[in-house]
């Protein structure tokens, strides 16, 4: 299994959880607050006893197949971009070690023609 795929099931996995846990309290707290004449403690009885079923059809909503196609398809559009992305920074970089190599050919060379050994040997010719 893959880095990526993994960050994936970790971020998939927390997202499920924080979803869960935010429906639990949702319905605890909607719960508490219905009217009627049971005691505070009964009502979080009851919503303690509704959780599993909450829960239960939370994570059926949450984990559904056409969700997880979406994220899939998310996913391989992030990888084509970060393909392409990377390609194209490849190939800048190349030419820019191509452009700097070539540059400094040039160099060289320019320093080749004008060594101050070669002057002297000029001048010394002409002299003569």
């Amino acid at each position: 299994m893959s880095t990526q795929s993994q960050s994936q099931h970790t971020a998939g996995g927390m997202l499920m959880t924080l979803a869960v846990l935010t429906l639990i309290i949702l319905v605890a707290v909607w719960y508490v607050n219905l009217p009627g004449d049971h005691s505070f403690g009964q009502k979080v009885g009851s919503a303690i006893d509704a959780t599993p079923q909450a829960v239960a059809s939370a994570t059926s909503k949450v984990a559904s197949p056409q969700t997880a196609a979406k994220v899939d398809q998310a996913a391989n559009k992030v990888d084509n971009t970060l393909k392409k992305t990377g390609d194209a920074a490849s190939a800048a970089v190349a030419e820019i070690g191509n452009d700097l190599k070539a540059a400094a050919n040039e160099q060289k060379k320019q320093n080749a023609d004008h060594k101050p050994d070669k002057a002297t040997d000029d001048d010394a010719q002409n002299t003569q």
